[in-house]
């Protein structure tokens, strides 16, 4: 998952399949029966290509809802019971935030995580310090989920909403 050495896959693009191979393998050892969750927001899983650099072949589409109907009637064929089931499908990000059960702990932990797609990307950030570069795809979706919630409140290496980062 790490991309080190020299292989020519640089992009996390499998992780979908790495995830949903995991809950099979803890599934199957717990003899649980229930669905195999896929949260992935409606815009993500199905992945259209927003810009020239998100190319659709250089993105993942292992939640794309085509993708996981092959997968689901794969696990048929070889036994697997557990149904892969989207529950954001149908939602935006912003919508996936706003409707989080728990918002509360949503608002002390979504500082921890980091959605940039370009986060090593630093030599021409104005603010070095932050975790997200602010102008890739993956930090304008988390930006305007986390602004339709009113916690938009995070820094980032460009801010393009004060016109930073203009070519």
């Amino acid at each position: 998952m790490g991309n080190h050495g020299d292989s020519p896959e640089i992009t996390l693009r499998g992780r979908s399949l790495l995830f949903i191979a995991v809950a099979v393998c803890v599934a199957s050892a717990y003899k649980l029966k229930g669905p195999i969750l896929l949260p992935e927001n409606g815009t993500i899983a199905l992945n259209v290509p927003l810009s020239p650099s998100r190319r659709g072949s250089c993105s993942t589409r292992t939640a794309h809802p085509h993708y996981v109907a092959q997968l689901q009637k794969m696990f048929g064929l070889v036994g697997i019971g557990n149904e892969i089931a989207n529950p954001l499908l149908t939602k935006t990000k912003g919508e996936a935030v706003r409707q989080c059960l728990n918002l509360p702990l949503l608002t002390k932990i979504f500082a921890a995580s980091v959605s940039c797609a370009k986060s090593g990307h630093t030599k021409d950030w104005k603010n070095r310090s932050a975790s997200g570069c602010g102008r890739c795809m993956p930090c304008i979706y988390r930006r305007a989920a986390l602004h339709s919630a009113g916690l938009d409140s995070e820094s980032y290496g460009l801010d393009i909403c004060r016109g930073e980062g203009k070519e």
